[in-house]
């Protein structure tokens, strides 16, 4: 069994969410939106077109608690990612880069935040 835990960082402007090992990475470019509370702090990332955006690219399987936790919705094709708690009052077009592994399963976002 792994040790692995996803996690979430911000360094230099740059939302990093770690959702599963990286291997044998191919980077895609997608557009989200950034939920943010009415200061400013990120609470999710949703990307709609998931599988268009990134070209078949899948979601990882959730994990059963804490942050950050994500769900995949197939039938809309959009994918959410919580990656605090609150309430995100103020939705904001962004950008960020999505790396995916060998199998096409999405392993981390990186996503630009204005902080």
């Amino acid at each position: 069994m792994s040790d692995f835990r996803p996690s979430v960082a911000v360094r230099v402007g740059v939302l990093t969410v770690t959702l599963a090992p990286t291997s044998g990475v191919t980077r895609v470019d997608f557009d989200c939106v950034i939920d943010q509370t009415d200061l400013g702090d990120v609470v999710g990332i949703e990307v709609l077109d998931l599988e268009q955006q990134l070209a078949g690219g899948r979601a990882p399987v959730p994990p059963s608690d804490g942050f950050p936790g994500w769900s995949y919705d197939k039938e809309i094709d959009a994918f959410y990612v919580r990656v605090a708690d609150g309430r995100g009052q103020v939705q904001k077009a962004g950008s960020g880069t999505a790396y995916l592994d060998q199998e096409g399963q999405l392993s981390v976002l990186e996503v630009r935040v204005m902080l």
